[in-house]
């Protein structure tokens, strides 16, 4: 021990600052000056501070100045497995000190607490608690733990990205890479923009943008804890399995309900057994039970083990199945044999295929470990509690089939192009409905024919032109014209116009848009926001005066693959309206998708200048589909409200 960092004679690897946190820049400035080559605070720091400055911003600057790591302040520390290294005031237990292939950053110092000591059946091979991120930032970190040879899977507890580009570039690597990533976001429930004026601009909630982030590079985002750490310990201890479901042997014809429930729930497909399977299943089962799956395996239970690992090998060898189970309380107790024939079937299984096998039990609440100690130790994933089991599950397959999809994105606008469209994207930026919907024309997306009118004269000959039917939509700069009894439709004859416009004019104010009316089809909404933390993003969902009612919209982000916008498509509700109801023939899908990816590429091509676009409604048909009314605002300046009237909030 010495009394002055000064005073040693050693270079110093790590300087773990362990006093008061009104001491913990002094103490890291000595120990930077005495050498120390990294630093870790444990103290948390106030991120205000007297004079504009502090402490926070005192501890990045002295670390940046010495050109060294620092992880925290706020942090509890890191333990690297791999490197069989730690900084930590909370340590693993002995018996937990295994090294494995999960790699943990946690943003939340409870939670960090546990994970080193919960559960031995997860082994890591480095765990770190980020902190406030003076230093190191979590997509650091994320960079690191993919650069381990050993990281099989990575787990975060997300709670805010402060590199959002250098957090999305170790996205991309992992997705190279096949590393797959788990996330737990909490922060579902703050949506609304409301200071935004455009439907996309109010829907675009920091929320969303993560999911459209997640999505995009192939991320897991579980829903509760039980479910990440569930999804977790299966792809720990499972590869990606080939073509198929889940098959699954049970011991009870209750949960066998409770598991074909939830499978549905979450979309996790079971095995459809070939008659040849069926027929070998009802040779070993009793004649009252169903020969499909998931296998209520009573029956023949003279030697209970050799029956259930009869059962199991009949569901495995079936060509339908990809990963097959068993599904009972496998955390009974240690002196109950019948749970650890299921054990013992399943290991012995788990030898002679290369297929999966997994354990998933009924509950959560396991005293008693010795049956899943012995499936754990032989490799197999046990899953604890049916729903986080199965969701983990559907994880598992849903990243075996993204696999089989991933597409290229769109490429972006050449320098011609974007040279044709500036005037438009300028144009449109200062003008009106009419503006936007020449720059959505120009941008490959179709447009209603649309003249612009002052009085009845120029009303009357507009809609000559036009032939009628036709709309009238107020041009006085009122967002959501419907709200404001700014727009009428089907006007089939001339006086019908120039009435609907007199009427309009006294209420509203001189200026109008005269459009032809356009083919009945389904309102969809497509929307584009220019910056969002993870770059330009685009919307789709239900269109109309609906948008924001349903909140069936999806987000992704640019630039966007025709797949990505076609899956982005799907996932809305209104979907099924597209594939045709009640005798309606389908609308053109494909028409919808294009007019998704050529607004992404609009938005990724002029992102800088571009704030929010709202293309609301497009019509979809069977014949194609046709953006109707269209806003497009700039971003707002630096300080500058966005929507300084509070119109449409």
């Amino acid at each position: 021990c010495v009394d002055d960092l000064s005073r040693m004679s050693d270079g110093v690897d790590l300087a773990v600052i362990a006093g008061a946190a009104a001491r913990a820049s002094g103490l890291l400035r000595e120990a930077l000056e005495a050498g120390a080559r990294s630093a870790l605070i444990f103290a948390t720091l106030q991120r205000e501070g007297e004079g504009g400055g502090s402490p926070i911003d005192e501890v990045r600057d002295i670390a940046r100045a010495h050109n060294v790591p620092l992880l925290g302040p706020g942090s509890i520390g890191f333990a690297n497995y791999d490197k069989s290294c730690a900084g930590i005031w909370i340590p693993p237990r002995p018996e937990h000190v295994q090294r494995g292939s999960i790699a943990l950053i946690v943003q939340s110092g409870s939670l960090y607490s546990y994970c080193n000591n919960f559960d031995p059946r997860f082994c890591y091979n480095l765990t770190v608690h980020p902190g406030q991120e003076a230093g190191v930032s979590t997509a650091e970190l994320l960079e690191y733990a993919l650069a381990l040879p050993e990281t099989r899977v990575v787990g975060i507890y997300l709670e805010t990205v402060r590199e959002p580009e250098r957090f999305r570039a170790a996205l991309e690597i992992a997705d190279a890479r096949g590393i797959p990533i788990v996330v737990v976001k909490p922060g579902r429930s703050a949506r609304a923009q409301e200071t935004i004026a455009t439907h996309a601009g109010r829907l675009a909630g920091d929320d969303v943008i993560y999911d459209a982030l997640f999505r995009a590079h192939g991320v897991v985002r579980a829903e509760t804890l039980d479910e990440f750490y569930a999804t977790l310990l299966l792809f720990d201890k499972t590869d990606v399995p080939g073509p198929g479901g889940l098959a699954v042997v049970t011991d009870s014809g209750g949960q066998r309900s409770v598991l074909i429930d939830e499978a549905e729930r979450a979309g996790l497909p079971l095995a459809e057994f070939a008659p040849a399977t069926r027929q070998k299943l009802r040779q070993q089962l009793s004649p009252e039970l169903p020969d499909d799956n998931p296998i209520d395996m009573w029956g023949g239970e003279e030697n209970v083990t050799e029956h259930i690992r009869a059962c199991l090998e009949i569901a495995v060898s079936d060509p339908a199945t990809a990963v097959a189970g068993v599904y009972t309380e496998l955390g009974a107790s240690d002196l109950d044999g019948f749970v650890r024939a299921f054990a013992n079937a399943s290991v012995q299984i788990s030898s002679t295929t290369d297929k999966p096998i997994c354990g998933l039990t009924y509950s959560s609440r396991h005293y008693y470990p010795a049956s899943i100690r012995l499936m754990d130790e032989a490799g197999l994933a046990v899953l604890d509690g049916v729903r986080p089991g199965v969701a983990a599950l559907s994880h598992l397959l849903a990243r075996r089939d993204r696999g089989l999809r991933v597409s290229s994105p769109c490429p972006p606008m050449t320098t011609a192009q974007r040279e044709t469209l500036a005037p438009l994207v300028e144009a449109a930026l200062t003008g009106g409905e009419q503006e936007a919907l020449e720059l959505l024309s120009a941008a490959g997306i179709a447009t209603v024919r649309t003249i612009k009118a002052a009085n009845e004269r120029e009303v009357l000959a507009a809609f000559e032109k036009l032939g009628g039917p036709v709309a009238l939509k107020t041009d006085m700069g009122h967002a959501h014209k419907s709200e404001f009894g700014g727009v009428v439709l089907s006007l089939t004859r001339s006086h019908e116009a120039q009435q609907a416009y007199v009427e309009m004019a006294g209420r509203l104010g001189p200026r109008v848009i005269v459009a032809a009316m356009v083919e009945p089809g389904v309102e969809v909404a497509l929307g584009a926001v220019g910056q969002s933390q993870f770059g330009a993003s685009v919307m789709v969902g239900a269109g109309g005066t609906l948008v924001e009612v349903l909140d069936d919209v999806v987000f992704a982000l640019t630039p966007l693959s025709e797949m990505a916008a076609a899956e982005a498509i799907a996932r809305t509700r209104i979907s099924r309206l597209l594939d045709g109801v009640r005798g309606k023939p389908p609308c053109d899908a494909k028409a919808v998708c294009a007019a998704l990816v050529n607004l992404a590429r609009l938005v990724d091509a002029f992102g800088n200048e571009i704030g929010e676009i709202d293309v609301n409604p497009l019509i979809a048909s069977a014949t194609g589909c046709v953006a109707v009314d269209a806003v497009v605002k700039p971003l707002p300046r630096l300080g500058e409200d966005s929507n300084p009237e509070g119109v449409g909030t």
